[in-house]
């Protein structure tokens, strides 16, 4: 079986014969998700495991966020930042999803307070 892509580098499937018209055959295995592209050479990243990653990061650092805050607010001086600088990194950790300017990102993240 042969694999192809469209000119855009969206994947069209794979076919042992007659493959659609305009279909460009790429080397190896098809994308391991349906949206990745075929960045010429090699398969581009999958905007849906990205975002799942993403939002697994999100749900792990909300609660510890939330906990931060409290922990300041009773007098645990141990932990870096203001109760204001992680409420405003909770609050952005919420914003963080679709339509977020960045996102899903790794390196566009909320940063924790320091």
């Amino acid at each position: 079986m042969k694999f192809y892509i469209d000119e855009n580098g969206k994947y069209l499937g794979g076919w042992d014969d007659n493959p659609p018209d305009g279909a460009i055959e790429v080397d190896g295995p098809p994308p391991i998700n349906a949206d990745q592209a075929w960045l010429f050479p090699g398969w581009g990243p999958s905007l849906f495991e990205l975002r799942k990653i993403e939002d697994e990061w999100r749900a792990i650092e909300m609660p510890l966020a939330r906990e931060n805050v409290t922990a300041i607010e009773f007098g645990d001086d141990s932990i870096p930042g203001t109760a204001a600088q992680w409420k405003a990194y909770w609050l952005a950790l919420r914003a963080w999803t679709e339509g977020a300017e960045g996102y899903p990102d790794a390196t566009q993240r909320p940063v924790q307070p320091t």
